[in-house]
């Protein structure tokens, strides 16, 4: 068994890593860009911490056939978002990754693919 796992990190608008319908929709359109079937809508949750703490934010679950993606967001700390997306399914990961990169206007990314 095999599987594919893209880490992307990197600093963006903060204002869209609180903003719940963007996230929602940015997940789901993962979700489609890898072509895979979503298992469960996206599921996201604020960190139990006032919102002017330095990790303060949302955290994003989504299963998907084969797998997940999951999103963490840490505005008050320049903006700072990491998303994972893993599948057992191969998927184009450096596509994902570029069409990320743009959809977000990420300073300072990160990127990790790994296969496994």
């Amino acid at each position: 068994m095999k599987g594919w796992h893209l880490m992307l990190d990197g600093k963006v608008q903060k204002e869209l890593l609180w903003d719940h319908h963007y996230l929602y929709d940015l997940m789901q359109k993962i979700c489609k860009r890898i072509k895979m079937k979503a298992l469960t809508p996206p599921y996201l949750v604020h960190a139990h911490l006032p919102k002017n703490h330095p990790r303060a934010g949302i955290t994003g679950i989504m299963v998907i056939e084969y797998s997940h993606i999951s999103i963490h967001t840490f505005p008050n700390k320049d903006g700072h978002l990491m998303i994972d997306v893993f599948s057992c399914k191969k998927f184009d990961m450096e596509g994902l990754a570029k069409y990320l990169l743009k959809e977000l206007k990420m300073k300072e990314p990160k990127i990790r693919m790994i296969e496994r």
